[in-house]
């Protein structure tokens, strides 16, 4: 590999010039301020939408990629300002078609494409001003947490082999703990807190009785089947997969970092908290795009998720006084309520059922001829 340039163009579909660039350098050396020696950040603009860290050629870098900070705004738009599920829907469409295009799966992201284009326009974002004090700021924390998580990956690169393996040790008794005492399948209650959220959805819409009892009991064997396969491959993670621990290490620096030096505590944990659900969603569709057919949860999502839920229990509680927890408990039950309903249960429940239509449509080759330059402009 001759330069960091040519790293980044090999190993991602490049939209442009990172046009925010100057912002992202200032922020850097705000979070850095106190560090020393530092990799060199290096900010691009593609469709992979992410943030690594990376050694080309003896020179260290963060790459950090502009098109997280248009994704994460997006879905805190969404989060902030939308009352129908329209937006989620169209954008996760969008995202489909760049997913499906660097992928290689050209007919999917033509069609995505098109349809993000025609719909594009019915999303309530894009027709209000949309303006959110909490958006503006829950932005912010987010990028710097992200920028701050992958200082740690660098900070961990240069560990000795045994401070690792003592920090991975100790940090796995605690996940291990924690995962022991919290875990249940809990199929019941989940199968009626999804099909309520699914009706509320669509108001008026009431299933009847019979319909509801029904659906319920195949909604339970369907979760009970999957959280008995997902507690297995959960216990698999923890107990086998050193990643996934840096990971949590790397959340656990990045919060304490940002808590370090910013007052209004519970405001920045749930602006964070916020971002680790928008990366989540992101995760999931770049696991669909990978696993379609998958009657059981990627590892990869199902890694995300419990990055997720150990930040709630435990990460973030260590940050609060102990007269806050219960009020960072309620926020974060708020938050996922409102998450749930306006963007995780849109894409992961309906978007799926249009790809899937869309898989059996036809397309003219001629169509897929330019689909870079589609991608492109999007």
């Amino acid at each position: 590999m001759n330069s960091i340039n040519d790293y980044i163009t090999s190993s991602r579909f490049i939209k442009g010039e990172p046009y925010l660039e100057h912002i992202y350098k200032r922020l850097y050396e705000e979070i850095t301020k106190n560090d020393s020696d530092l990799p060199i950040l290096k900010v691009c603009y593609s469709t992979e939408k992410t943030c690594e860290f990376e050694t080309i050629n003896n020179d260290e870098y963060i790459i950090y990629d502009n098109y997280i900070g248009s994704s994460l705004n997006t879905f805190n738009k969404i989060y902030y300002g939308c009352e129908n599920i329209v937006d989620s829907i169209v954008y996760a469409v969008k995202c489909f078609a760049e997913i499906y295009h660097y992928s290689g799966d050209k007919k999917m992201a033509i069609l995505c494409a098109k349809g993000y284009e025609i719909y594009r326009e019915k999303m309530e974002i894009f027709s209000t001003s949309n303006f959110s004090l909490d958006r503006n700021f829950a932005i912010l924390y987010q990028e710097k947490f992200i920028l701050l998580h992958e200082i740690y990956h660098w900070k961990f690169s240069h560990f000795s082999s045994q401070e690792k393996c003592e920090l991975i040790n100790n940090k796995r008794v605690e996940i291990l703990s924690y995962w022991l005492s919290e875990s249940s399948p809990g199929e019941s209650c989940e199968a009626d807190v999804i099909i309520n959220n699914l009706m509320r959805l669509f108001p008026g819409y009431v299933l009847p009785n019979n319909k509801y009892k029904k659906n319920a009991k195949f909604l339970r064997n369907r979760i009970k089947k999957r959280r008995n396969i997902e507690l297995r491959l959960e216990l698999e993670i923890i107990i086998n997969e050193d990643d996934f621990i840096e990971e949590i290490l790397c959340d656990e620096y990045a919060l304490n970092q940002l808590l370090g030096v910013e007052e209004n505590t519970l405001e920045i944990i749930k602006y964070v908290y916020l971002g680790i659900q928008n990366l989540e969603i992101m995760t999931f569709m770049r696991s669909y795009v990978n696993n379609p057919k998958s009657e059981d949860c990627p590892r990869l999502l199902l890694s995300s998720s419990l990055r997720r839920e150990f930040f709630i229990r435990c990460t973030a509680q260590k940050n609060v006084k102990e007269t806050d927890k219960n009020q960072l408990n309620k926020d974060f039950s708020e938050i996922n309520e409102r998450f749930s309903t306006k963007i995780y249960y849109p894409i992961v429940f309906f978007v799926p059922e249009i790809l899937r239509k869309w898989v059996k449509v036809k397309v003219n080759k001629n169509e897929m001829e330019d689909i870079d330059e589609v991608i492109c402009c999007l």
